[in-house]
């Protein structure tokens, strides 16, 4: 039987989608932004350099996850249980959305980007670097990304991935009031967290899409300027706290220093064809959106990297074994865009089993 909008943490999930489905993953692939063969009914996960999809992508050298030395600030003894001190400033890197903070000696301001559209995932670890640098920093009290509403979803959840600090993340469209969010004390240990247009703030893990407006995992409220109410106690999500099989099996996702970034294509169930895929050579892996109906009649055949399916729309919904073709992944409760990151960020590390991939999927 098919779950459908699960409302977590809350009691009660109220929403409503700007756009449709298709316009949803059209305009906001996490990769590239750009359509790959298939039509307009398809995305793919590509180099920043040129913005079209390549052929380029790190060649799995094992399932298996260890600590990589240099790798992301979740892997240095200093990443947790650092406490913010009125001694030290929050980093804000403007990527996108709106700012029109200066530097001061409680906010420090870098330019990265200036972008309107989808980061891609090139990106998105360009970004990582920077963020990496900074959290390490002792007079660093935490960090604000500046990010365009296209962007929200694809960095609340990519930042939930690679990095394991208590200082707080904060991703929101505008820089004084993520700053504010950021030296609020009760930001720490909750994971990144995103301020969405409608002053509710998520958990990364649980970041709305652009276009939508909901209520369902908020955490809290910013209820002014440079105030937040918390609906609950700091806590991470399950999916990435630090007991979950993500942080304790796979720390190597916290590596940052990657060179080749994966393709990982958004492709939709009512129109996917095995001829798609085959001509998808360089694909790391492919996330199918599925019409919101039992989807086991699809037609797969054989593929030797991973097909994820997820669902896409307003709200959250759930995508089970049962609802998928035999030796295809189910993404349980995360939209295309969040499986599409969490598969490239496996990509990236090494991680192409089914089973494997099967125990990173909620």
């Amino acid at each position: 039987m098919k779950l459908s909008n699960v409302a977590l943490f809350m009691g009660a999930c109220s929403s409503a989608v700007a756009n449709p489905v298709h316009e949803l993953l059209y305009r906001r692939d996490v990769a590239n932004g750009t359509t790959v063969a298939g039509g307009s009914n398809s995305s793919a996960a590509g180099d920043a350099s040129n913005g079209t999809a390549t052929a380029s992508s790190t060649s799995p050298s094992s399932t298996a996850a260890t600590n990589v030395t240099g790798g992301g600030y979740g892997n240095s003894s200093s990443g947790s249980g650092s406490s913010s001190g009125s001694s030290g400033s929050v980093s804000v890197f403007v990527t996108g959305g709106t700012s029109t903070l200066s530097n001061s000696s409680g906010v420090d301001v870098n330019w990265l980007f200036n972008s309107s559209q989808s980061l891609n995932v090139t990106q998105l670890y360009q970004i990582a670097i920077q963020i990496n640098q900074t959290l390490g920093q002792g007079s660093n009290n935490g960090v604000v990304i500046v990010s365009n509403a296209e962007s929200l979803e694809s960095l609340g959840f990519f930042s939930s991935l690679v990095f394991n600090t208590d200082k707080p993340i904060v991703i929101a469209q505008n820089a004084a009031t993520g700053a504010a969010i950021a030296q609020d004390p009760s930001s720490k240990a909750r994971g990144p967290l995103v301020l969405g247009d409608n002053h509710l703030i998520y958990p990364g893990v649980f970041a709305p899409s652009a276009g939508e407006t909901s209520s369902c995992a908020a955490v809290g409220i910013a209820s002014d300027a440079s105030n937040a109410t918390w609906f609950f106690e700091n806590s991470v999500p399950a999916l990435t706290g630090p007991s979950s099989v993500i942080k304790q099996n796979y720390t190597n996702f916290t590596n940052i220093d990657v060179q080749n970034t994966p393709v990982v294509p958004i492709i939709y169930d009512g129109g996917y064809s095995t001829q798609i895929i085959s001509s998808l050579t360089s694909a790391s892996g492919f996330v199918i959106v599925s019409s919101g109906v039992n989807s086991t009649t699809s037609s797969i055949g054989n593929t030797s990297v991973p097909v994820v399916f997820a669902e896409g729309g307003s709200g959250l919904h759930f995508v089970g074994d049962e609802d998928v073709p035999q030796g295809t992944i189910p993404a349980g409760y995360l939209s295309p865009i969040k499986a599409q990151i969490l598969l490239s960020v496996a990509a990236v590390n090494g991680v192409s089993s089914s089973d494997a991939l099967r125990s990173l999927f909620p």
